[in-house]
């Protein structure tokens, strides 16, 4: 943390049959910090042979104003080396000085005194059920060395409050973790918007920000810090809180979580739940993204789903590649063949026009109103592989135009985004829509689409 010490420890080895000598150990840190030479192993010379070792150990403290680490501000020196703490080794050979820079082994990173993670870490607040609490638990780290006591709080919108209003905790040691749940009510006449919420500690440890550790044999360890702030979105999403929908997970979206704050009644099934259990005590089933591939048991249970769907289930199936165990003859009902290449069944341009092409099915009008904007604020794209071949009995409900794609080409406007078909008793709905990034952005547009999708026929 900053203001905080390390211990490193520098190493000279000679690997080769040549002598070196005067080898000096030295330690650079970025300016306002000191460091401290405490030991030096053999402290007795300076000149190394083959098989050979110098070490020199260094304490090294950080200024009180030492900024948290971002991996995309990286620290400039005139010698180039990459992280904030680096050696420098000089030696002889033959009489000719060298000198050789050494990166850590491991990042020195200045991180903030606590690190402040919040689950979920998007809110939702539904118009239309107001008597909904919204809760957000927050969970802190400590990062210093020494214990200590800090009191977290919310900076809320103007009219907000939370109960508790703040809380008081205490640390032993670095690395110790405390929990605080907060209740938040909103005030009278709040109207759609979107509202962010911060969350800081005051006291003997201070901080606003969360960390989120990401450690890779490939890349070893780094860290990004970034805001302790909460998105919250009031809108009206009107939906049956008796469904209960079924939820194939496959670990590559979160729309279940989403699903769940705004207060649907969300199962995440099994392998027994597909293979043997009682898929009639569903309304709807969601298959995750990528489901087909990632679950081996939902293929092998397909036959049993699709059975399900014909005696009056409602089956919705998120966005596959072709190569993710995808049968167009056999997965879906009906024929449905996904685009093959990415780059030309893709709208990566997140504003791309959208037309609803039946305004009237129930899918657009029950219980929500479906309009163009619920495709405002989308981010990153509007989907990809989408399909490019289909049976006749579906009906395509969305198509979206490509303003930056060639002229040359003939696939946009693009018609195969989501697709439908009544299945005996039952529907089917399969969509290549990134819905489940738009619900990981917290866009009130998606959650308002998932309401619709998830109502039966």
């Amino acid at each position: 943390v900053a203001g905080g010490s390390a211990e490193v420890t520098l190493t000279a080895f000679v690997g080769g049959q040549t002598d070196v000598s005067g080898v000096t150990l030295d330690l650079v840190a970025p300016e306002g910090w000191t460091v401290e030479r405490v030991e030096e192993t053999p402290a007795e010379t300076s000149d190394l042979t083959y098989n050979q070792t110098l070490s020199a150990t260094f304490v090294v403290t950080a200024s009180e104003d030492a900024q948290a680490y971002n991996p995309y501000r990286r620290h400039i020196k005139p010698l180039g080396a990459n992280g904030l703490v680096y050696g420098v080794v000089g030696f002889n050979v033959n009489d000719v000085a060298m000198q050789v820079e050494v990166d850590e082994d491991r990042m020195v990173a200045i991180l903030p005194d606590v690190s402040i993670q919040t689950t979920p870490d998007n809110l939702v607040y539904n118009l239309l059920a107001p008597e909904t609490p919204i809760t957000m638990n927050v969970a802190l780290t400590s990062y210093a060395p020494q214990a200590g006591s800090t009191t977290v709080s919310l900076v809320l919108p103007e009219g907000w409050t939370s109960e508790p209003e703040s809380a008081d905790v205490s640390f032993d040691a670095k690395g110790d973790t405390r929990g605080v749940t907060f209740t938040l009510t909103p005030p009278e006449g709040i109207a759609t918007d979107s509202y962010d919420i911060q969350v800081v500690t005051e006291g003997d440890l201070n901080s606003t920000e969360r960390v989120q550790v990401i450690e890779y044999d490939h890349i070893g360890r780094t860290y990004l810090v970034t805001p302790a702030t909460v998105n919250l979105q009031a809108f009206e999403v009107s939906f049956d809180p008796d469904l209960h929908v079924g939820y194939v997970a496959t670990g590559s979206d979160l729309v279940y979580e989403g699903l769940r704050r705004i207060g649907m009644n969300v199962t995440l099934l099994q392998d027994t739940d597909l293979s043997t259990g009682d898929l009639n005590a569903y309304d709807t089933i969601i298959v995750g993204i990528y489901g087909y591939a990632a679950r081996p048991d939902l293929a092998a249970a397909n036959a049993r789903l699709l059975e399900w769907v014909e005696g009056g289930g409602n089956l919705l199936v998120q966005y596959h590649r072709p190569r993710d165990n995808w049968h167009p003859e056999s997965t879906p009902p009906m024929p449905i063949t996904l685009g093959s290449v990415s780059l030309l069944a893709r709208v990566t341009d997140q504003t791309a026009p959208v037309e609803i092409l039946v305004p009237e099915h129930p899918l657009m009008t029950t219980p929500n109103q479906i309009t163009n904007a619920d495709f405002d604020n989308w981010i990153k794209e509007r989907g990809l592989y989408f399909a490019e071949a289909w049976d006749d009995n579906y009906t395509p409900l969305f198509s979206i135009t490509d303003s930056q794609w060639p002229d040359t080409l003939p696939e946009t406007p693009f018609t195969g985004p989501m697709l439908t078909a009544d299945v005996g008793e039952g529907r089917y709905t399969y969509t290549s829509l990134s819905l489940h990034t738009q619900i990981e952005a917290n866009v009130p547009g998606a959650y308002r689409l998932y309401a619709n999708l998830v109502t039966p026929r």
